[in-house]
């Protein structure tokens, strides 16, 4: 379990310098401990790294966006919205109105 960001740097730099072998010179052992390595580092940066809460609605749209890997186009057609109303939001050249 990683404690210190001491720590967490230097698995970084493991799991760096195995995934830099490529995928077909690590052997099954390699491969479980490169996994092990990022499970651990997955749960420091969830207990360590917090990142502010959405403020505005434009930042609870990109927040969104990214969770869920979507583009500015998939989010105007799923929401039924133009794609040029979406993107001047976003940008901030455009009021949030109550459609979106």
């Amino acid at each position: 379990m990683i404690k210190t960001e001491q720590q967490y740097n230097e698995i970084l730099q493991e799991i760096y310098l195995l995934m830099k072998k490529g995928e077909k010179n690590k052997t099954d052992a390699k491969t479980l401990i490169l996994q092990q390595m990022i499970s651990e580092v997955s749960g420091y940066e969830e207990e360590t790294i917090k990142f502010p809460a959405p403020k505005t609605i434009v930042e609870m749209v990109e927040l969104k966006l990214f969770q869920d890997k979507m583009t500015q186009t998939e989010f105007a057609r799923k929401s039924g919205l133009g794609l040029p109303k979406v993107n001047q939001i976003i940008n901030g050249k455009r009021p949030v109105d109550v459609p979106f």
